[in-house]
């Protein structure tokens, strides 16, 4: 599309968008002797329907329509699960939010402990203590964010690292908070918790992970800390498709015969009919190398199981999230 037509065809959407009545946000700025002045319309809307039309416009762009979405995949907010469920398409969420949930279950467990860590933390920060703890460390205290669990983390591991010092200042201020020695035998618990729940975090952040390495992961968690069942089982609350969800993951694992009625019919848009050709089948194996039989076979295993290859189908990507940086 020519850039005047693409203008003017973009003219006639909002045209068709804006309401009797609407506010006008405007801004502008100057680079070299170029002024610019933006102008926003705003008004209101419901917003999960406003979704509606802006897939409905951004589709209609590329000529696609809604019957060409197989899945929404996005953070778990209610207005984007009301969104899908509005649109009729199955929805994957942000596998990294309902792991945090479960973490902070874990850390709320603990928050008489990680208080009384902080409380030591920030007094360590005062002006005239941390002059002090420089004379005997380059390390410095750290704070915890309550938004942040990692923080956490940080936290106490610093707050480790600093122990052997803080007697060493000899200020009565500071030794009022000093932890028990059972305080600390929790502390070192919980800090060996808490990393090796980490480890799981930063690979739930790999944006090659599917819904099936996701799976293990949790199943794994679950097996370690079985209260991380209510939050992390396939048919959790906070999974709007559990049976899309679990149907994926039997596909990826090529265990489609296994699929309930129920499951089937959620991954109904994953189908594919299309069989096996001539020169994909493993006539000519002995002439291949290892790498490329394997992936021959993965290939020749996902045409058998009557699906799509279900691995583009993934969490939340960072890249989505860089837009709004």
């Amino acid at each position: 599309m020519r850039p005047d037509a693409m203008c003017r065809w973009m003219e006639s959407k909002i045209s068709e968008t804006l309401p009797e009545s609407f506010a006008i946000v405007y801004d502008g700025w100057t680079s070299g002797s170029t002024h610019y002045v933006a102008m926003f319309a705003t008004f209101p809307n419901d917003s999960h329907r406003g979704y509606e039309k802006y897939l409905d416009f951004v589709l209609g762009v590329y000529g696609k329509d809604r019957e060409n979405v197989v899945a929404l995949i996005g953070d778990n907010f209610s207005t984007n699960r009301a969104f899908a469920r509005l649109a009729g398409v199955p929805m994957i969420g942000c596998a990294s939010h309902r792991f945090n949930l479960f973490v902070g279950d874990v850390l709320a467990e603990h928050e008489e402990l990680l208080v009384a860590v902080n409380a030591i933390m920030k007094k360590l920060t005062n002006i005239i203590l941390s002059a002090k703890l420089r004379r005997l460390t380059d390390l410095r205290p750290k704070q915890r964010n309550q938004t942040r669990w990692n923080s956490s983390v940080a936290m106490l591991d610093r707050y480790v690292k600093l122990k052997p010092f803080v007697p060493l200042m000899g200020l009565e201020e500071i030794d009022n908070l000093l932890l028990s020695v059972r305080q600390d035998r929790h502390i070192d618990h919980l800090l060996a918790k808490l990393i090796d729940l980490n480890s799981v975090k930063l690979e739930l952040q790999d944006e090659a992970i599917t819904l099936a390495d996701v799976r293990g992961l949790f199943d794994e968690v679950v097996g370690e800390f079985p209260s991380a069942n209510e939050r992390l089982r396939p048919g959790a609350s906070t999974i709007q498709d559990p049976h899309f969800e679990t149907g994926v993951v039997k596909v990826l694992m090529h265990m489609s015969p296994s699929l309930t009625d129920q499951e089937r019919l959620s991954i109904a848009r994953l189908a594919v009919t299309a069989g096996i050709r001539d020169d994909d089948r493993m006539s000519d194996a002995d002439c291949m190398s290892m790498a490329s039989r394997a992936k021959k076979w993965r290939k020749m295993q996902q045409s058998c199981s009557g699906f799509m290859d279900c691995r583009f189908l993934r969490r939340p990507l960072t890249c989505a999230s860089a837009c709004f940086q």
